[in-house]
């Protein structure tokens, strides 16, 4: 996909549970990268695979073009490139998001110093990037890892692209109903 290649040995470790990989890197995600020693670390068992994730690219990107602006971007675009994060497609993600209408503003979104949680912003910029890889040519997929900056003009080809994603019944209304539940409680 990136006709890029790799200059240098890849390790990669399947680990089959969170204690093993945590055990090891002293981390637990699902999918783990060490750029430095091009090391990708995944857990992969009968209920998930990390590998879905595909952090080759991340490494690949970070080759040829050097760190980028944001070092989630590597992320960003190796889930745009897999068209999946956390054993969701991207597809899946924008009908979960959009069912809840949390969509963000572009660019704003991409800018903002304001914390966002991974959950909105990991699938947001995923799906983002797909649609400047789908979109426009590649030197803009590659500004935007280096400075995250949207094409020029992006504004009306994004609103038809969006308008495209799968869209889910929305939620019926939440009303909460008090229950009495008896148990104790230190405060």
């Amino acid at each position: 996909k990136t006709g890029i290649q790799l200059y240098s040995v890849l390790r990669v470790h399947l680990f089959n549970s969170y204690e093993e990989i945590g055990n090891y890197t002293h981390h637990v995600p699902i999918a783990q990268i060490e750029e430095k020693t091009n090391q990708l670390y995944y857990v992969i068992n009968e209920k998930v695979d990390g590998t879905t994730d595909r952090l080759e690219y991340a490494l690949l990107f970070r080759q040829k073009y050097g760190p980028p602006s944001n070092r989630n971007w590597e992320r960003y675009l190796a889930a745009a490139l897999a068209g999946s994060w956390q054993q969701k497609s991207l597809e899946e993600w924008a009908k979960f998001l959009i069912a809840r209408d949390l969509e963000p503003e572009f660019p704003q979104f991409l800018t903002t110093k304001e914390t966002y949680s991974p959950f909105l912003t990991y699938p947001w910029n995923a799906i983002f990037a797909k649609f400047v890889m789908e979109k426009f040519d590649h030197d803009a997929l590659v500004a935007l890892y280096k400075k995250g900056t949207p094409p020029q003009n992006f504004h009306n080809e994004w609103e038809t692209y969006r308008k495209h994603l799968p869209q889910s019944e929305p939620l019926p209304l939440y009303r909460f109903q008090p229950e009495f539940q008896k148990g104790v409680c230190y405060a």
